[in-house]
This record gives C-alpha cells, sequence and structure tokens, in this order.
C-alpha cells in the first residue's frame, strides 16, 4: 500500500488552511470593527445581526469541507499505519523462525564436522570403533522441530528432557529455547 502524498505536503497543506483561517478570521474582525465605528441606531442593530450571522454561516460553510477532508486524511493515514504495523509484525515472525532454523542447521553442521573428525581420527589411528550413528531427527523438517521444542518447553520441560524425547543432541534444543525466549523478550518490549 502506498502513501498517496508525503509528510511535508501534509504540512504545507496544514499551513495554508491556517493561514486561510487566519485571514479570514482577519477579515471578519475588520469588519465588526468598521461597524462597530458608526454609530448604530436600533433599527440597524437587526441588519447587523443579520450580516454577522451571514458572515458566521458563509465561514462556517468554507470551513466545513476543509475539516470533512482532514478527517478523512487523518483516517487514511491510520489505516496505512495499522496495515505497515501487521505487514511488520508478520515479516518478524517469519524472519525470527527463520534465524531459529538457520541456528539449528548451523549447529547439526558443527556436530556432523565433530563426528567426521571423531571418524576420520579414529580411522586414522587405527581403531575399529563404528562410526557414531546419525539419528533421524535431521529427516524431520526443522520447522515441526522447532515447534516441537517450543511446545516442550512451554508444558514445562527442561532442555536435556526435551532433546532426550526428541533424540536431538541438547545444545540445540539449548539454542532453540534461548532464541525463543529472546525474541519473547524483544516482543513484550514493542
Amino acid at each position: 500500500m502506498t502513501i498517496p502524498f508525503s509528510q511535508e505536503f501534509w504540512l504545507g497543506m496544514q499551513l495554508f488552511i491556517d493561514l486561510v483561517l487566519l485571514g479570514l478570521f482577519m477579515v471578519l474582525f475588520k469588519r465588526l470593527k468598521s461597524q462597530g465605528k458608526e454609530k448604530p441606531n436600533p433599527v440597524d442593530m437587526e441588519g447587523v445581526a443579520e450580516d454577522a450571522a451571514r458572515t458566521a454561516s458563509q465561514i462556517i460553510d468554507m470551513l466545513e469541507p476543509l475539516v470533512k477532508e482532514a478527517d478523512a486524511a487523518a483516517t487514511s493515514f491510520d489505516l496505512q499505519i495499522r496495515d505497515k504495523k501487521s505487514l511488520i509484525r508478520g515479516l518478524n515472525d517469519s524472519l525470527d523462525s527463520r534465524i531459529i532454523s538457520i541456528n539449528l542447521l548451523l549447529s547439526r553442521a558443527e556436530s556432523m564436522l565433530a563426528r567426521a573428525t571423531n571418524v576420520s581420527n579414529a580411522t586414522a589411528s587405527g581403531s575399529s570403533a563404528m562410526p557414531p550413528q546419525v539419528s533421524t531427527c535431521f529427516e524431520e523438517d526443522v520447522f515441526d522441530q522447532q515447534k516441537s521444542i517450543v511446545d516442550l518447553y512451554e508444558q514445562g520441560y527442561d532442555a536435556d528432557a526435551i532433546a532426550s524425547r526428541l533424540s536431538m543432541p541438547k545444545g540445540e534444543v539449548a539454542i532453540v529455547i534461548s532464541l525463543k525466549k529472546k525474541f519473547v523478550a524483544m516482543e513484550t518490549l514493542e
């Protein structure tokens, strides 16, 4: 959604409206002052009252469309701000989820690198040890794992219990939990 006019335009428009109103009040004041200098007789008082009422009516008729336009612009501006806030909130949620996924994938890569290094060291030393088995949690979708970790954490499980229950490294679980805590803390500050 695009903003139809910039903030500078609206400030200029407000200044213009203020100047027009000031001019109208000055004209009204001069009319009233010039009519006040004349010594009206009681018969002319009715004419003065009619002129004042007519002038006031004209001023009100001129100001009414301006007030309606200003109200419409303010309403439109408010709706645009609300739309942008909801878009930003959605983008933040999406970015939070992707950050957690990237951290999980980095943690897995580091874990696999460490395992590969251990296997190559064991092979180089002539050990007949079996290489460690890669858990099946790598086959799951990263987003499903994050959701499972967060759900179990919200149910009151700690990182060790969640790691053993989901057959995942404790480091991954701890990363997801700490990132989720940070994101929740950032949201509450807003």
